[in-house]
C-alpha cells in the first residue's frame, strides 16, 4: 500500500501547488475560463453512470497499460518494446497531468467552495487513481500477479462506482 500513499501524497501535493499558483496569480482569469456554476448536479442515475464511465475509461486505460508493459514482447525492452513502453507512459503521464492541472487550477480559483464541491466523492476518485497509477508504476518495474491486476481493477471500479454515486446523490 506504500506506492499508493506514494502516488496519491504527489497527485496531492502537485495539484496544491497549482492550486496555489493559479491562487495568487490567475483566479480570476481561471474563473472565466472554468466558469463553473455550482449549480449542482441531477440526482439521476444516468448522472451518476455518466460520470462512473467517464472515470472508468480512464482507469481501465491505466490497468490496461500496466498488463501491456508485462507482455513478453515490452517486458524484454525489444525496439518496439520500447516505443511501446514510451507511448504508454507518455499517455498516463499526460493524463494525469491533465486531470492534476484542472482540478489544481479548480481548487486555485474557486478555493474552498470547490474543495467542498469535490467532497465528498474526491477521496475516493484520488484513491482508485492512485491504485491504477501504483500498479502501473510496479509493472514498469517487475511482474505484476494476474491477482493484483485484477484486485487494484475491481477495487479502483468500486471506488469510482462509490464516487459517482455520492457525487450524484450527496451534497454537502
Amino acid at each position: 500500500m506504500n506506492g499508493v500513499t506514494n502516488v496519491a501524497t504527489g497527485l496531492t501535493v502537485t495539484t496544491g501547488l497549482v492550486a496555489g499558483v493559479v491562487h495568487v496569480g490567475f483566479a480570476a482569469e481561471t474563473r472565466r475560463l472554468l466558469g463553473f456554476p455550482f449549480t449542482g448536479l441531477p440526482a439521476h442515475p444516468s448522472t451518476a453512470l455518466t460520470i462512473f464511465a467517464g472515470n472508468a475509461r480512464i482507469l481501465v486505460c491505466v490497468v490496461a497499460a500496466a498488463v501491456i508493459v508485462q507482455s513478453p514482447r515490452c517486458a524484454g525492452r525489444s525496439s518496439r518494446g520500447v516505443i511501446v513502453v514510451s507511448l504508454l507512459d507518455t499517455v498516463v503521464v499526460l493524463q494525469t497531468a491533465l486531470n492534476v492541472l484542472l482540478i489544481g487550477a479548480a481548487v486555485g480559483a474557486y478555493g474552498p467552495r470547490m474543495i467542498a464541491a469535490m467532497l465528498p466523492h474526491g477521496p475516493a476518485e484520488l484513491l482508485a487513481f492512485s491504485l491504477a497509477l501504483s500498479l502501473y508504476l510496479r509493472s514498469r518495474r517487475r511482474a505484476v500477479s494476474g491477482a493484483a491486476i485484477v484486485w487494484n481493477g475491481v477495487a479502483g471500479l468500486s471506488l469510482l462506482l462509490g464516487a459517482a454515486l455520492l457525487e450524484t446523490y450527496v451534497v454537502l
